[in-house]
């Protein structure tokens, strides 16, 4: 029982980090990485935690409590306010990890200053939907073997696998004869090589 106890400790006082690592390999990545990589994440992410929160209680001069291992038991348990200020650390960290990821603040940045005109792993399709604007986010999709041509805003895409898919709302449908169709809501699924999107809006449309 000792072990078992000694356990349940250090999986509560590395919390923080499982909380941010999840967070982030749940809504920031598009494939779950391996369990390796997922507890070095864990690891890294609850140090830097932590050390957030040490440096706080050392400018508010608290005292931060600083566990200490002995015969496979953790001598030092008074961490809770530790660990539960900690865990909210981690859970505003994490949702800021996953707003820069999804806005690519990262990649812009650096094209931004010049150091680099790739876009890392993401392909154009993800860089240009993480953009927020009518100019990007008013398509047309245009169907050339069918005739059809697809207008709407987009309110989804999906970021993986051979299919492209986007989720248009105000949508509007025109047949190879002209006819207008009107829907509230569209899904269209689309295979990468058959996929053509034209982005029409203007700032003065």
């Amino acid at each position: 029982m000792r072990i078992d106890i000694f356990i349940i400790q250090i999986a509560v006082t590395l919390l923080p980090g499982l909380i941010w690592a999840q967070l982030v390999a749940t809504y920031a990545m598009k494939e779950r990485p391996p369990i390796s990589e997922f507890l070095i994440r864990s690891f890294i992410f609850g140090a830097l935690t932590y050390s957030t929160v040490y440096l706080g209680y050392s400018a508010l001069g608290y005292e931060f409590s600083i566990p200490q291992v002995y015969e496979s038991q953790l001598l030092q348990v008074d961490l809770v306010d530790e660990i539960l200020w900690s865990s909210l650390t981690a859970l505003i960290f994490s949702l800021a990890w996953i707003y820069c990821s999804s806005h690519k603040w990262m990649i812009r940045a650096l094209n931004w200053a010049g150091m680099t005109r790739t876009h890392g792993s993401e392909d154009i399709w993800n860089l240009t939907f993480s953009f927020f604007g009518d100019s990007v986010e008013y398509v047309h999709l245009r169907d050339f073997e069918k005739g059809i041509t697809y207008a709407g805003w987009v309110r989804g895409y999906s970021e993986t696998g051979e299919i492209r898919e986007l989720l248009l709302s105000e949508a509007q449908v025109w047949d190879e004869d002209g006819t207008k169709h009107e829907v509230p809501v569209l899904y269209i699924s689309r295979p990468v090589s058959d996929l053509h999107v034209e982005f029409p809006h203007t700032p003065h449309s």
